[in-house]
């Protein structure tokens, strides 16, 4: 990452080439200030980490007595801290650097209550976590930004939260009769963990069953946006066009391996309170053949940790 003018760059460099962080960890690194002139002047050189809540909300105005809808964008911080890399001392007014690189290590203690990285900083909504570069120059009217993105997940560790070994049970019934009843083998996972469950299907109508679908759901709320995104989906083979009076069928679906956010509930702010809420749900959507209105769902809460790690 750099920043400057024709005058001086400045870029930042992490230690960890992959800029992913638990909260509580250290982030490292340096910055190289390259001055290309023979010298430049600066009043002092701050590297800020920044966290914030971002999102969007609509709004109705009357404009030329039409109404109009207006999108309001929200960024709320959540965390910010500034590391001073250099100021003047021993009265000095200003610092003056010589040409050629000068270098600045760094370390950024994260914060240990903070909700995780969730979407792309581009997208809305959103949290982001950024490393921002701050030169303020005397000679220049304009401070010079940019930011370095890295992604922080709050560690959750299920051996702390009580239950998350125990079987989960669940069912329903529809307007058509169908009892579905189950259970998962537990309700908390790590990426990379299978869930393994049992369906149990009574069926007196022997109605056809298309298909049984089997989600991970991820849902969340930032602020007053909501949403939710699938992680992975499949059917259950064996239940595939059947219409037996009673069925009995085990399944699973896997969480996929890579690090995604995990189950958190944050409130906080800077100087804004808001709140931040990362729930994960398996989703069994039952799809009958030919039958319109007796298709429904049950939705299983679980919850998504960082640890233990299985072994």
């Amino acid at each position: 990452m750099g920043c400057g003018s024709s005058s001086s760059t400045a870029v930042v460099n992490l230690d960890r080439p992959n800029p992913f962080f638990y909260s509580g960890e250290t982030i490292t690194g340096n910055v190289v200030f390259d001055v290309h002139e023979e010298t430049v002047n600066v009043d002092e050189l701050v590297l800020k980490f920044f966290g914030q809540v971002a999102y969007t909300t609509q709004q109705t105005v009357v404009m030329n007595g039409q109404p109009t809808t207006q999108t309001i964008p929200h960024e709320i911080p959540i965390v910010s801290s500034n590391i001073v890399l250099a100021r003047p001392e021993n009265g000095q007014e200003e610092l003056t650097f010589g040409k050629g690189q000068h270098t600045f290590p760094f370390q950024i203690q994260l914060p240990v209550n903070i909700p995780p990285s969730l979407n792309s900083p581009g997208s809305q909504p959103h949290v982001c976590y950024f490393v921002q570069m701050y030169v303020d120059r005397a000679w220049y009217k304009a401070n010079t930004r940019e930011n370095k993105y890295v992604t922080v997940f709050p560690r959750v560790n299920l051996s702390q939260i009580s239950n998350t070994s125990n079987p989960v049970p669940f069912g329903t019934q529809n307007q058509a009769n169908l009892n579905l009843n189950g259970s998962i083998n537990k309700l908390g996972y790590i990426a990379g963990e299978t869930i393994q469950g049992i369906l149990n299907i009574e069926n007196p109508r022997q109605i056809m069953i298309k298909q049984i679908m089997v989600s991970l759901i991820r849902s969340f709320v930032m602020g007053s946006a909501s949403g939710e995104h699938v992680i992975t989906s499949k059917p259950i083979p064996e239940l595939m066009r059947r219409q037996d009076a009673r069925l009995s069928q085990a399944f699973t679906i896997t969480i996929p391996a890579a690090p995604f956010p995990p189950s958190y509930q944050f409130d906080g702010g800077v100087s804004q309170k808001t709140s931040t809420r990362t729930n994960y749900l398996l989703k069994f959507q039952i799809q009958f053949e030919g039958v319109s209105g007796n298709d429904f769902e049950i939705l299983v809460p679980i919850i998504i940790g960082t640890d233990p790690k299985p072994s």
